[in-house]
């Protein structure tokens, strides 16, 4: 039930303010019942930074029921149809 209840907060309020702040799409994806991946992507560095600062408050009250490891890294190539 968390994780629904974290999914509808993620789909309906966090990740359209993230669009907001410049992010060019946002997936959440299940993986198991109790895991899930949650992927943006930026167009650049600069942006992806500004908006992590600003989520900071928001990140810190999900970790609170959540256990969150967040990984960066460039996208080295996209193959979609």
């Amino acid at each position: 039930m968390q994780r629904d209840m974290l999914e509808a907060y993620l789909q309906n309020v966090m990740l359209p303010a993230v669009l907001e702040k410049g992010a060019i799409s946002a997936r959440f994806i299940r993986v198991e019942d109790t895991k899930a991946c949650l992927m943006t992507f930026w167009p650049d560095q600069e942006t992806a930074v500004a908006a992590k600062d600003a989520q900071t408050a928001i990140r810190d009250e999900i970790r609170k029921n959540h256990k969150i490891v967040s990984m960066e890294g460039m996208t080295s190539f996209v193959l979609e149809r």
